[in-house]
């Protein structure tokens, strides 16, 4: 492969990647930082909650807020008797 030639495949590769680039550039440059991103919507943004007391067949007592499991501590208990 002969210079000339090699100078000729680089000048088209520049030829075809520097709009690329350019575009490129002007979309991060032109980008209005006061409005939000784009958001891809998950099936979890959509998905609807339950209520603690709901009826819910599936689990074992009825009701979908459970019991905690044995062993759990519970909310306000100290451990040791000063303030933490």
């Amino acid at each position: 492969m002969n210079v000339n030639r090699k100078y000729r495949i680089l000048l088209w590769i520049l030829c075809f990647l520097s709009p690329v680039l350019v575009i490129f550039l002007l979309t991060v440059l032109t980008r209005n930082y006061s409005e939000p991103n784009y958001v891809w919507p998950t099936q979890m943004q959509n998905d609807a909650a339950a209520s603690p007391y709901e009826a819910n067949p599936v689990l074992p007592i009825g009701f979908t807020m459970q019991h905690p499991v044995q062993g759990t501590i519970p909310r306000g208990y100290q451990p040791f008797h000063y303030d933490t």
